[in-house]
């Protein structure tokens, strides 16, 4: 922390002459951690690793829809035990797919998808509904 703050202070000495802007949330991002003001921020004439003066690059956002498919049947599941949806057998399909469509949808607006990378919304809903056929031919005895 000590070498950052040398280097910082040489850095700064020798921009004196030049005209710059000082703002309050730089000075006092670097006063509370100066090498994340550098590695945010950047600074002319060092390289910290991502080229000459150049900030550390924002990390990409990784694509959830695989995530959301698992979330949303497990929520489901949690449903069909927690609310004791297994014992109305006549109404369970109608309520399975209710409680999947809403966390769907829940889920795709708290979630990153990249929808390059990932099938189509449709598509994504689809798999999730298709995971209701195993509740098709509920035994007799459960109602």
């Amino acid at each position: 922390m000590i070498f950052v703050g040398i280097i910082m202070e040489d850095l700064i000495r020798e921009d004196m002459s030049k005209k710059f802007t000082l703002y309050w949330s730089y000075l006092e991002m670097y006063e509370n951690c100066p090498q994340r003001f550098l590695w945010t921020k950047g600074w002319k004439g060092v390289d910290f690793g991502f080229g000459v003066g150049e900030k550390m690059p924002k990390p990409k956002q990784d694509s959830m829809h695989h995530a959301i498919m698992g979330i949303v049947i497990a929520k489901a599941m949690e449903d069909f035990y927690n609310l004791e949806w297994w014992r109305e057998a006549s109404s369970l399909q109608k309520k399975l797919e209710g409680s999947i469509r809403s966390e769907f949808k829940y889920q795709l607006q708290r979630k990153y998808v990249d929808w390059e990378k990932s099938p189509t919304e449709e598509d994504l809903l689809q798999v999730c509904l298709e995971k209701l056929i195993i509740f098709d031919h509920v035994p007799s005895s459960i109602s």
